[in-house]
C-alpha cells in the first residue's frame, strides 16, 4: 500500500477556499492543506521510514497553481479530477478527460475514471451505480485504448448492500483482465513522462527522449513491426487493435526503426510488470520484473515449437522449467508473485 494525503481539512473548493470543516486556531492555508497534511501524516501516522507518495485533491478538485506548486517543491505528485464516465448514459469521447490539465506553470493529473460518489449521484442513489464503471473501462479500451483502468472508491461504499455488491462486481471484472499493475505514484511518473517526452522524425526512424518513466510509444493504423537490429533502446513490440506498441528500455534516448521483416532475435511482446533489467545475447534472454502480484512475461523471436530452458529466481527460491514455444516462436512464462523476479531463457 502507498500512503497519500487528501488534505488537512478537506477543502470543498480550492479556488474559493471553502472547506469541509474548520479547526479552532487553524485558518485556511494552502501550505497547511498540502505540506502541513503530509508532514502530519509522516510524523504521526506512518511507520518509521514510510513516506507520503502522492496527494489526492479533495472536493471539486479545481485546484490552484499555488497548491500544486507546494507539492512540486516537495516532489510529491498529485492526482484527482477529470471524472471520466463513458457508459450507456454517456456514450461520447467528450466525457473522457485528458491525462492532465495545465494550471499556470503547474500541472494537475486527472484520474482515468470517476469514483462511486458520482455514479451514485453524490451518495443519494442508486447505490449500485458504481458497477457501471466497468462500461467506462471497456469503452476506453475498445475500439482504441484511450485510458487505463483505475478503481477509485471510498470506505463508505461498504455501508450499503447494493454498493458493496457493486464493488465485488468491479473487483471480479478487474481480476479477469490482463492488466499491468502499477502503484498510483508509478502511474503519475508515467504521465509526467508523457508530458515531457519529445519525439522527432530521424533519417532511419523516430527518436524519443526526455520520456522519463514512460516506457511505451504507440503508432496507430500500421502493420509494421520494429527493426530491432537498427533500433536503439527498444525491448520489443506488440500489435493490438491495429496499433503498434513499442516497448522502450529505459529513460535514455531511444531510436525506433520500423520494419516489415520479423526480428531474428528474441524480443519482448508484453509483460505484466515493469521490466527493471533486460539483456539478450543470441537466443538467450534475461529479464527482471518488479512489482506486486502475479508476474507474466511473453517473449517472441525464439525457435518455433521447441523446448526452452527457463530459470525463474526470486529472493526466496529458484526453479527450472522446460516449456515449449508456439509455432510462431512465442513463449509465455508465469514467474510467480515475488516482488522482484529474474527470468532467464535459453
Amino acid at each position: 500500500m502507498e500512503a497519500g494525503s487528501h488534505s488537512y481539512t478537506h477543502p470543498l473548493d480550492w479556488e474559493k477556499r471553502t472547506r469541509s470543516f474548520a479547526l479552532s486556531g487553524i485558518p485556511y492555508s494552502v501550505e497547511t492543506e498540502t505540506a502541513g497534511s503530509i508532514r502530519y501524516i509522516e510524523e504521526r501516522l506512518l511507520p518509521p521510514g514510510k513516506r507520503v507518495r502522492l496527494f489526492q485533491w479533495s472536493g471539486s478538485t479545481r485546484v490552484t497553481e499555488d497548491a500544486i506548486a507546494v507539492l512540486a517543491r516537495l516532489g510529491v505528485p498529485n492526482i484527482n479530477g477529470g471524472d471520466t464516465m463513458r457508459d450507456r448514459e454517456r456514450p461520447s469521447y467528450t466525457r473522457v478527460a485528458p491525462l492532465m490539465r495545465q494550471v499556470g506553470r503547474q500541472w494537475q493529473t486527472y484520474t482515468s475514471a470517476s469514483n462511486e460518489n458520482l455514479y451514485t449521484n453524490l451518495w443519494t442513489g442508486p447505490f449500485y451505480g458504481y458497477r457501471h464503471v466497468v462500461e467506462t473501462f471497456e469503452n476506453t479500451e475498445k475500439p482504441r485504448r484511450v485510458a487505463p483502468v483505475n478503481l477509485y472508491y471510498h470506505f463508505y461504499s461498504a455501508e450499503r448492500v447494493a454498493s458493496l455488491a457493486s464493488l465485488r462486481h468491479v473487483h471480479e471484472w478487474v481480476g479477469r483482465q490482463p492488466l499491468a499493475r502499477l502503484f498510483t505514484s508509478e502511474y503519475l511518473a508515467v504521465v509526467d513522462g508523457f508530458r515531457t517526452a519529445r519525439i522527432a522524425r530521424a533519417a532511419p526512424g523516430w527518436r524519443v527522449w526526455d520520456h522519463g518513466a514512460l516506457r511505451t510509444v504507440r503508432f496507430d493504423d500500421t502493420r509494421a513491426g520494429v527493426d530491432l537490429a537498427r533500433s536503439q533502446g527498444v525491448l520489443g513490440f506488440v500489435h493490438h487493435q491495429g496499433s503498434l506498441y513499442v516497448h522502450l528500455a529505459g529513460p535514455e534516448p531511444a531510436l525506433i526503426v520500423l520494419g516489415d521483416r520479423p526480428p531474428q532475435t528474441p524480443y519482448l511482446v508484453q509483460a505484466s510488470h515493469r521490466i527493471t533489467a533486460w539483456a539478450r545475447e543470441a537466443a538467450r534472454v534475461r529479464a527482471s520484473l518488479s512489482g506486486m502480484g502475479p508476474k507474466l512475461i511473453e517473449v517472441a523471436g525464439l525457435p518455433p515449437d521447441r523446448e526452452i530452458a527457463v530459470e525463474i529466481r526470486d529472493a526466496a527460491s529458484s526453479r527450472r522449467e522446460r516449456p515449449r514455444t508456439g509455432p510462431d516462436g512465442h513463449l509465455t512464462v508465469r514467474a510467480g508473485e515475488a516482488a522482484d523476479v529474474d527470468v532467464r531463457l535459453g
